[in-house]
């Protein structure tokens, strides 16, 4: 009796045990139960420590695992490394796949990044797809080592030139300088400012103007564009008529060229002259007869001004309208 209390004992802590176990893998990831999937197959030229049953996550999320790992030696050894996807995730060509860390030394997984174009095929079954190699730790430590060199040697160069007081002289005036010649560029700067404002102004301004003499403007090049062509035609006219005057073809041409018709030609001139004159000093003395008249000097101008003659004329001028024959009467003593 006490044996079989003590196998049973045993036994429950087993089941105990290997439950536990179980529990403890099926939460940490090593144990997917199986569903419906698809495999795919991806080349990397280094996994850095990737190992089967790692899990596989698309934006985060766990999706599968990996299944197995392949080295194909060839000129470039290449290590295929096969995923086990969940049937409900889509992936399209043109997605990232690369190996990640959890941690900066964690444990690594596969990572992929899903493309955001929409209109590339959808991986399937058995599809090749080429990775992203991950960077090795030793490259990255080496950087880091390289880095803290670059930087320290850079400080110790700073310290010597900080140390020298001649160079310290030297460093101070060079900022003084540079304080002044920033001063100067601030206030050229500032005048540019002015300058292009004013510019700006300016430009404006004139841009008004040729917009409210925008038709005064059109109508004066439309006038300069009349009178250049007027101009045009009025030059070749006295061009053909000065070739026909030199050709002697026409009478201004013949009376150029004949020293007779020139001289007759110039006699009536100057007789057209001498009638003008006769003209204007006749004018000139029927204008002094006018001003006369005006001034009531003369039988005329007294006629005109004077209201006593001008009813006498008018009676005189009724009556004769009245009675004609009195014209025709004789005077006594006359036969």
């Amino acid at each position: 009796m006490k044996n079989k209390g003590l196998e049973l004992k045993v036994g429950i802590f087993l089941l105990l045990g290997f439950v536990a176990l179980g529990a403890f893998i099926f939460s940490k990831g090593l144990l997917v139960l199986r569903k419906e999937g698809y495999e795919i197959k991806v080349a990397f030229s280094f996994v850095s420590g990737l190992e089967p049953g790692a899990p596989v996550r698309v934006s985060g999320v766990r999706v599968g695992e990996v299944k197995g790992m392949e080295i194909i030696y060839q000129e470039k050894p290449k290590v295929i490394v096969t995923l086990w996807l969940n049937e409900k995730v889509k992936l399209r060509r043109g997605s990232q796949i690369l190996i990640r860390s959890i941690g900066l030394i964690g444990d690594r997984y596969v990572e992929i990044m899903p493309t955001s174009f929409t209109d590339t095929p959808l991986i399937g079954d058995k599809d090749f797809i080429q990775g992203i190699d991950p960077i090795p730790m030793e490259r990255l430590v080496n950087l880091g080592e390289d880095m803290i060199r670059d930087v320290t040697q850079v400080l110790s160069a700073a310290n010597e030139i900080l140390s020298d007081k001649e160079m310290k002289i030297s460093l101070n005036k060079i900022f003084k300088d540079f304080l002044a010649l920033t001063k100067g560029g601030n206030e050229l700067i500032s005048k540019i400012d002015s300058l292009v404002g004013k510019t700006e102004g300016s430009v404006t301004a004139f841009k008004n103007l040729l917009e409210t003499n925008k038709e005064n403007l059109q109508a004066t090049v439309a006038n300069s564009k009349q009178v250049t062509v007027n101009l045009k035609e009025s030059t070749e006219k006295i061009n053909k008529f000065l070739k026909i005057a030199e050709e002697g073809k026409s009478t201004f041409g013949k009376l150029v060229k004949d020293e007779k018709l020139y001289s007759d030609l110039r006699s009536v001139l100057a007789e057209i002259e001498t009638s003008a004159l006769s003209f204007r000093q006749s004018a000139k003395e029927f204008n002094v007869t006018l001003s006369k008249i005006a001034s009531e000097k003369g039988t005329i101008g007294k006629l005109i001004s004077s209201d006593e003659l001008h009813q006498e004329a008018l009676s005189l001028l009724k009556e004769i309208r009245e009675h004609p024959w009195r014209l025709l009467r004789t005077p006594k003593g006359e036969k």
